[in-house]
């Protein structure tokens, strides 16, 4: 019976835990903020139908291919990954491939009892909240996506879900961005010159966009979950197919190289054909030419242009680095979508990367081809005006000469200007900024805290015993320790906004705005061991090199006082034996 055997995998369920805590168990209660799986997958294959009493433990085996990829999969992929919970650290599991089918989450406890995940709503890919307990349990994933899908899994706390969602929409706001700004130029140069090839170019760019607005999820918050990757792999084949469309036009291949011609137009019919059965029942059976027509696609277009290279040697190294770009982009998502390479952020991005600068290329290219348009019409009115048209263009030559040497002028003038402020503001000795840099940025990022209410971090970093270095090994030593140390400091901070200053003496300090005592402790503790780590050597010797740091997380104030709290924690850091960090959090600190 159903329930009978529901039990009975529910015992092999805990003897199987009772067997991993031997072995392998990911401990979620302590160090990293984030996991990237498959490491330590186990896996099975069942019926899409096939419930949880269908699981044999005997049948989990280990993945071993760098990524999880489901190509015309009929079966039911589970996964499991025993885990280590810490009530205290609620935790996320993410699958970052938008939904193309169904994906359920589990949760096995150590006592037997499964409890079915829900699927949080309001997210580009599907997540699921771990419970909030503590204690050792079994995670299992069931994954059913019939047609072509990834499945990149991640382990998230909820802060780190949050700081991956912001910096994910960062970059695809600044892709999506060129992709919308490329679209309109391009529709613009159709709509007053009406060449057809920039309608191609147009028709293509939404094509292309569509098909990463759909990998990357965007439609999901507003449209829900897709219930297979029809439309994902639709979008792609409109893209090859426009794509070649718009090479064979600009590139002149009908005229330049016929016999390629012949074969580009069994290529398109060919996209054509695939494009349309996918729209009907027979998509399914022709889901197996997804990857081959891509891969042809691909390469068709620098094929085309290998054969006409004589005759546009003016776009040769335009058109050329623009579709490499996209091409390795292609490859390297292809090589991830048939799991032999990882999904990471290189083959996640490359191909969009590659879409948006070989669109600003190919839209550099199309204005100078609407320029060598425009100059044919001037030479036609030129051979009817010959003698004004000369002087014309002697008088614009001129012109051209003169504005070349005043933009020359200009933008010396620019980068001296430039080179000046920046001097201005950096410290001459070890290249960070200055203290004047540093009172300005503190003042104005306490007001900015204050007004939205956020935490501004400020830490003061003192290395430890440098006089007593400075007169053993000589000033120039010192000099070099100091450079050493402020580098050190600077390749921890990892956003724009942060600011390292040299405060004064050996005495640096830290900006760090909408940073809680939690990150601040976390990103402090973390430059001070780096500093501990530094291998600055002298005469072949290695001299141990520590900072003492002290810092306030307010959300105001003013930055005397700031700066005096910040120093009071320095201090007591220094007394407290040195090479350590103290610190404490306050809602504003008053003069």
């Amino acid at each position: 019976m159903p329930s009978i055997k529901i039990i009975i995998n529910a015992l092999l369920l805990c003897l199987a835990l009772s067997a991993q805590a031997q072995s392998f168990v990911l401990d979620l209660r302590h160090g990293p903020s984030e996991w990237h799986l498959p490491a330590q997958l186990q896996h099975q294959w069942l019926a899409p139908q096939a419930g949880l009493d269908a699981l044999d433990e005997a049948a989990w085996q280990a993945w071993t291919k760098p990524s999880i990829s489901l190509v015309n999969q009929t079966q039911a992929l589970w996964l499991r990954i025993p885990l280590q919970l810490d009530a205290s650290r609620p935790w996320r599991v993410v699958s970052e491939w938008p939904q193309m089918g169904d994906i359920a989450a589990f949760w096995q406890a150590s006592s037997g009892h499964v409890t079915a995940l829900s699927l949080e709503s309001g997210w580009r890919y599907p997540v699921f909240a771990l419970p909030a307990e503590t204690g050792q349990g079994v995670l299992l994933l069931r994954v059913h996506y019939p047609q072509i899908a990834v499945l990149p899994l991640r382990l998230l706390t909820e802060q780190a879900l949050q700081d991956s969602r912001a910096t994910q929409h960062a970059w695809l706001g600044l892709f999506f961005g060129i992709g919308v700004a490329v679209v309109l130029y391009n529709l613009f140069l159709w709509v007053s010159t009406q060449v057809t090839l920039y309608l191609w170019y147009v028709l293509f760019q939404l094509a292309a966009y569509t098909f990463e607005a759909i990998r990357f999820g965007l439609h999901e918050p507003w449209l829900g979950p897709l219930s297979s990757s029809s439309g994902f792999i639709l979008s792609a084949g409109l893209s090859f197919l426009l794509v070649n469309v718009f090479s064979a036009v600009l590139l002149s291949v009908p005229r330049l190289a016929p016999r390629l011609w012949r074969f580009y137009r069994a290529l398109m019919a060919l996209f054509a054909v695939f494009i349309a059965a996918l729209l009907t029942p027979l998509g399914p059976w022709v889901m197996w030419l997804a990857l081959p027509l891509a891969s042809v696609g691909t390469l068709m277009p620098l094929v085309a242009f290998y054969q006409v290279r004589t005759e546009h040697h003016r776009y040769l190294w335009l058109y050329g680095a623009s579709w490499a770009l996209l091409i390795a982009g292609t490859l390297l998502f292809n090589l991830a979508l048939m799991g032999v390479l990882p999904i990471n952020q290189l083959t996640s991005y490359a191909q969009l990367f590659g879409l948006s600068t070989e669109a600003l290329l190919l839209s550099f290219l199309l204005g100078l081809r609407l320029s060598d348009l425009r100059r044919q019409r001037a030479e036609m009115a030129e051979e009817l005006l010959q003698v004004k048209s000369q002087a014309n263009e002697h008088l614009q030559a001129e012109v051209a000469r003169k504005t070349q040497r005043l933009n020359q002028a200009l933008r010396e003038l620019q980068q001296a200007h430039q080179a000046l402020n920046e001097k201005a503001i950096r410290d001459p000795l070890t290249g960070q900024f200055n203290r004047r840099f540093f009172d300005d940025t503190l003042s104005r990022e306490l007001q900015r805290a204050a007004r939205e209410n956020s935490t501004l971090t400020l830490a003061l970093i003192d290395i430890d015993h440098f006089k007593p270095f400075n007169d053993n090994h000589g000033h120039l030593v010192g000099d070099d320790c100091l450079r050493s140390v402020a580098q050190c400091l600077a390749e921890q901070l990892r956003r724009p906004e942060d600011v390292l200053a040299r405060y004064g003496g050996e005495e640096f300090a830290m900006i760090l705005p909408a940073t809680p005592d939690s990150g601040a402790q976390a990103l402090l503790q973390a430059t001070r061991q780096a500093v501990e780590q530094l291998a600055f050597c002298v005469d072949g010797q290695r001299l141990p090199v520590t900072v003492s740091i002290g810092y306030v997380c307010v959300a105001g104030g003013e930055p005397s006082a700031v700066i005096a709290a910040a120093d009071q924690h320095l201090y007591a850091a220094k007394a407290a034996g040195r090479n350590r960090v103290m610190g404490a959090a306050s809602a504003a600190v008053a003069p």
